[in-house]
């Protein structure tokens, strides 16, 4: 537990970094664009001020040249007013709503202020107007022209676009990371469990393999101690030690196929042939271990099925791994079937075990899985993946059921050739 967490901690922190580059990046290119394009428009709507300033001034020079008397009600009215066909600016500027001249009142000076970070551009000119004694009209200080200014539509636009897509980056940015770090996450549980399967393949392994040397050794050493007298006795006990031989030789060669299943080094000499003849060698082969352990078989196979393509030893290593998993988990009796079926061979093994709940149905055919019966019937979990594998390399496949009046039915359907 604490190596999974360790390993997910340092996935995450791997992911943080960078999505954490991100986000600054992003945020400060975002700032740096906005500054840039505010910066445009702050220039653009001072340039159109000056211009402004700067027309509205040589009208003013004009006025005071020709001796024309006017107040600073007409003025605004005449050059500084859109509607007027005298004003300055002529039309509403994008960046102008309004233009006003007043007189500059210390008392009354308004503080600029903020429109998505541009200013109210205010001037004090020097040059402003007054009437002389004389009645003409001077320029002197003591007046101040005042722009109610707006950005221009396109600044708004392109703001907005570069928000969302600075947020669409981010946003996007989230759910690879989210998804990368369910994905770890997952890794790293599959890979934790994994593990933990494995250790538990060892240990049954070693359980395993630990069973039958003890069994042959035991015999082995009262047959050498001269313990045994009786020539029954003394085969009998020869029939145990090779049926134990048997079970250790059938586990070591379960760990070696899956092996060599897994590289992709598994080959099979397929050749037609008739699979009634496996089915009883198989069943015999299997006879003193089946008594050793107190179970009574029944077989059910007709003279001759049809002919398939198999391979006989991997067939022979399907109902050996079928049997003995009916041994592990059922009781007293297993019973063997073969028969014709719609074009297929079925060949059956029916155990009066606890069955197969329809939720684990999938799961036993899947590498180091023991069933929820698993402490009590043992075994190391490969058998039944083994018995997937073998099958779908000949075309065929395995499956599962309930049997009538209690245990499971597992059925090996071969097509026939």
């Amino acid at each position: 537990m604490r190596t999974r967490n360790t390993l997910f901690l340092l996935f995450a922190l791997l992911v943080a970094v960078p999505i954490g580059a991100a986000i600054y990046l992003g945020t400060v290119g975002l700032a740096r664009e906005r500054a840039v394009l505010v910066e445009r428009e702050r220039t653009a709507m001072a340039r159109h001020a000056d211009a402004i300033r700067d027309s509205l001034k040589r009208q003013l020079q004009a006025l005071a040249r020709r001796g024309e008397r006017r107040t600073l009600e007409s003025i605004n009215r005449d050059f500084l007013d859109p509607a007027s066909p005298e004003a300055v600016l002529g039309r509403v500027d994008e960046h102008v709503d309004r233009v006003t001249l007043e007189r500059d009142d210390p008392a009354r000076r308004e503080r600029p202020t903020d429109t998505y970070g541009l200013r109210r551009v205010i001037y004090r000119s020097p040059y402003a107007f007054a009437r002389d004694p004389g009645g003409a009209v001077a320029l002197e200080d003591g007046y101040v022209l005042k722009f109610d200014v707006r950005p221009s539509p396109s600044l708004r636009r392109t703001l907005d676009a570069a928000e969302d897509r600075v947020a669409s980056t981010l946003a996007l940015t989230a759910v690879v990371v989210g998804l990368g770090l369910l994905f770890g996450w997952r890794a790293v549980r599959a890979e934790t469990k994994l593990s933990e399967r494995k250790a538990d393949f060892v240990s049954a392994v070693s359980h395993e393999l630990r069973t039958p040397l003890t069994s042959i050794r035991m015999y082995a050493d009262m047959l050498r101690e001269g313990w045994v007298d009786d020539k029954r006795t003394e085969q009998d006990y020869f029939e145990l030690i090779a049926a134990e031989s048997e079970r250790l030789a059938r586990l070591v060669n379960n760990v070696l196929d899956f092996s060599r299943i897994e590289k992709g080094k598994k080959s099979f000499d397929l050749r037609i042939g008739d699979p009634a003849v496996v089915v009883r060698e198989t069943v015999e082969m299997l006879h003193p271990y089946l008594k050793e352990k107190g179970f009574e078989v029944t077989v059910e196979v007709p003279e001759t099925l049809p002919a398939c393509s198999f391979d006989h030893d991997a067939l022979t290593q399907i109902l050996v791994n079928l049997i003995d998993n009916a041994v592990k988990y059922g009781r007293e009796e297993v019973r063997v079937e073969a028969l014709a079926d719609n074009g297929e061979v079925v060949l059956r093994v029916l155990d009066r075990g606890p069955g197969v709940p329809a939720s684990e149905r999938e799961r036993i055919f899947e590498a180091f899985h023991r069933g929820a019966n698993e402490k009590s019937g043992g075994g190391s979990g490969l058998g039944l993946a083994l018995v997937d594998a073998y099958a779908k390399a000949h075309d065929g496949r395995i499956e599962v059921g309930d049997r009538d009046g209690g245990g499971a039915v597992f059925a090996l359907r071969l097509p026939a050739a």
